[in-house]
């Protein structure tokens, strides 16, 4: 399975990520503190602070932890999908008709290099 993903195509998906992952935050933020802290201290009046980890457990954040932790390993895996699928296309060119033909011979120089020293005499 061979998979391809354009640049713009990533752009939107992390923007699709990214947005999703404020809505949620957003609706638990408000969820959360939309709760009234006297109708809370009220509805635990008796019960002991030291029973429960948490003092309120209707506005405990710690209880999404693992759903949290699960989206974030979705989020990681999804990015890394795209970024190791992301593929460029080579781009089009254009040569206009006539651009490649040469009306004159270009000379070229073969390139200076140093002469040989002469042989040395030979022995007497």
């Amino acid at each position: 399975m061979e998979l391809a993903f354009t640049g713009g195509f990533i752009a939107i998906a992390f923007t699709l990520l990214l947005g999703g992952t404020l809505a949620v935050v957003y609706y638990l933020r408000k969820q959360i503190s939309g709760k009234d802290p006297e109708s809370l201290k009220a509805a635990h009046k008796g019960h002991g602070v030291v029973a429960s980890r948490a003092k309120y457990p209707e506005v405990d954040s710690f209880r999404f932890s693992g759903t949290f932790l699960n989206f974030g390993f979705f989020a990681a895996v999804v990015l890394i999908l795209l970024a190791m699928n992301w593929t460029t296309y080579p781009r089009e060119v254009i040569i206009p008709e006539g651009a490649l033909e040469m009306t004159e011979d270009i000379e070229i120089e073969p390139p200076r290099t140093a002469e040989p020293p002469p042989p040395p005499p030979p022995p007497p």
